[in-house]
């Protein structure tokens, strides 16, 4: 049966007009960047430069860093932000040996996020690494088919990457989500690294949308009301008329 919304009663219009009118979501846009102009390569983390209304500042979220295998590089830079020590044979081996870059984002309560790309603006040196993947705490950091994506890296040569998040699995998202870029094939030398590089704009780009979560306790109230409204006004459209009385005759007669 088609509910006409003008025949309905007034809770029942309430929570049709109130479900209409939640956004599906903003335009894309840059949830978190990271430019790179200004800090030195070996410093420990970096922090966003560039952060949405609504993504936490707090923990983890907005902070580059590196795991436990990516080692400080040796002669570092201006301008940028690398590591070394990429020098697992397979990604297997660099899974193990925690040879990634690593980077957070954390909306905040009452939102969600749905993330969209990932922008990455990289050289890599000489002896750098010949490999790089992508993961991401959504898949998990367990299994080398959980990669989000692999591809090569060319040696003293820029290797910029822009990576579409295009499953499912990274909509409607609450709470944080880990990025973890891992590097392996490299040298052992400690200037055999890959970094940010400096570019115009942001160096690292986390794009998406963020979309108002209602809490739980509005929908169970608006929906209580409309099925105890609706309720109410079937059964008094369902109830029988009952036919109209003849007034007794007079006096007692048959009328």
């Amino acid at each position: 049966m088609r509910l006409n919304p003008t025949s309905l009663p007034p809770a029942a219009s309430l929570l049709l007009v109130f479900l209409a009118c939640q956004p599906l979501g903003r335009a894309q846009t840059v949830l978190l960047g990271w430019d790179v102009n200004g800090t030195s390569e070996d410093a420990l983390t970096l922090t966003a430069t560039t952060r949405a209304s609504q993504i936490s500042s707090s923990g983890a979220s907005g902070i580059l860093s590196r795991g436990s295998g990516a080692a400080l590089p040796g002669v570092p830079s201006s301008n940028a932000f690398g590591a070394s020590g990429f020098t697992a044979t397979s990604l297997t081996g660099a899974m193990s040996g925690n040879d990634y870059f690593s980077f957070s984002i954390t909306v905040n309560d009452g939102y969600s996020l749905s993330l969209t790309s990932i922008s990455m603006k990289m050289s890599d040196t000489t002896n750098g690494p010949t490999s790089a993947a992508l993961f991401s705490s959504v898949g998990g950091f367990s299994s080398t088919s959980s990669a989000i994506q692999t591809w090569s890296l060319t040696g003293n040569a820029s290797n910029d990457q822009t990576i579409t998040l295009s499953s499912g699995a990274f909509t409607n998202l609450t709470g944080t989500v880990e990025f973890r870029l891992y590097g392996y094939g490299g040298d052992t030398g400690t200037t055999d690294k890959l970094r940010f590089r400096n570019l115009a704009g942001n160096d690292l780009a986390l794009c998406g949308t963020l979309s108002a979560v209602p809490e739980p306790s509005t929908y169970a109230a608006l929906t209580g009301a409309a099925v105890f409204a609706v309720t109410a006004w079937r059964r008094r459209r369902q109830r029988p008329v009952a036919p109209p009385q003849k007034s007794p005759p007079e006096c007692g007669g048959l009328g």
